[in-house]
C-alpha cells in the first residue's frame, strides 16, 4: 500500500509484470540461440561489438522476440480484468464485477464472449 497508493498505479505494475517476464525470458532464449556461424562469418568481415549485436543477434533473434511479444501481449490482457477487478471504477472486469453483484449472469456471459472475441482479433 506504501508503494502503490492507489489501484490505478497498482494494476499498470501488474500488467507491466506480466508483460516482462515472457518478453525477457523469449529474448534472451533467442540472442542465446543464434548460431555461431553468424558470428565468425561478421567477425570475419571485420564486424565489432556492436554490429553484432545490433546488426546480427538481434535480428536473428526476431522470431521469439515476436513469440515473447505476442506471449506478453496476452497475458497483459489477462492482467488488465484481473487490475480491473481490483478496483478501478471502469473496464470489463469492473462491468463483470458489477454484473455478478446484480446476478445478471448473461451479461457476464457476454461480456466474457466479447473479452475472447477481442482478444483473439488482436
Amino acid at each position: 500500500m506504501v508503494v502503490f497508493p492507489n489501484t490505478f498505479s497498482a494494476s499498470v505494475f501488474l500488467i507491466v509484470l506480466a508483460v516482462w517476464f515472457p518478453v525477457t525470458v523469449m529474448t534472451s532464449s533467442g540472442i542465446a540461440n543464434v548460431r555461431n556461424s553468424f558470428f565468425e562469418v561478421a567477425k570475419t568481415l571485420g564486424a565489432d561489438r556492436k554490429y553484432l549485436i545490433f546488426k546480427v543477434a538481434i535480428p536473428a533473434a526476431y522470431p521469439n522476440i515476436f513469440i515473447g511479444l505476442f506471449m506478453g501481449m496476452g497475458s497483459s490482457f489477462l492482467t488488465l480484468i484481473v487490475g480491473e477487478m481490483l478496483g478501478v471504477k471502469a473496464g470489463l472486469g469492473w462491468y463483470i464485477n458489477w454484473a455478478q453483484g446484480w446476478a445478471e449472469l448473461h451479461k457476464v456471459y457476454a461480456s466474457l464472449i466479447l473479452m475472447a472475441v477481442m482478444f483473439s482479433s488482436f
